[in-house]
């Protein structure tokens, strides 16, 4: 059976904290990257996905044509327009900053994962997969309405 396991919540002031405490880093202590395409864990058509080497709780989102520059820029503004309406919600990586990189600039995200760490399904893998719809739907259908009413009532659909 498929279920929602919730994350406690945690105060805005010990998100901003962590989250100012991890842009300082990247910032100072990260300041070049080195990628391989072994550390690809996702592609779109305009970004890759990289898992940053050695902090697994984070990854690089790297354009590789212009509809990724243009994409990212848009992302980034509406991530910091959202922050100060304090309108961010937890359905959303986090964003940490920009890195250099081997390829280039990358912007620094929160990697999302299982609870063991492990990599996840995207929506689209989860709602494609038939045995599952089968054994669950009505549970499914329950979560993803839980995300939409989220969104909307974050504003950010």
């Amino acid at each position: 059976m498929f279920k929602l396991v919730d994350i406690p919540r945690v105060g805005i002031a010990n998100i901003k904290e962590g989250r100012e405490v991890i842009m300082k880093e990247v910032r100072n202590a990260i300041p070049y990257v080195t990628l391989s395409e072994a550390d690809i864990y996702g592609k779109g058509s305009h970004k890759k996905c990289y898992r940053m080497p050695d902090r697994g709780e984070l990854c690089i989102k790297l354009p590789y044509n212009d509809g990724g520059v243009k994409d990212l820029s848009r992302e980034i503004r509406y991530i910091h327009v959202m922050r100060r309406q304090h309108r961010e919600s937890p359905l959303l990586p986090e964003y940490y900053g920009v890195v250099q990189t081997n390829y280039g600039e990358g912007h620094v995200y929160e990697r999302i994962t299982n609870a063991d760490g492990s990599e996840c399904r995207t929506l689209a893998e989860t709602l494609m997969d038939l045995k599952l719809l089968e054994e669950d739907f009505d549970g499914i259908v329950a979560l993803l309405r839980r995300m939409h009413d989220e969104l909307l009532r974050k504003g950010i659909i």
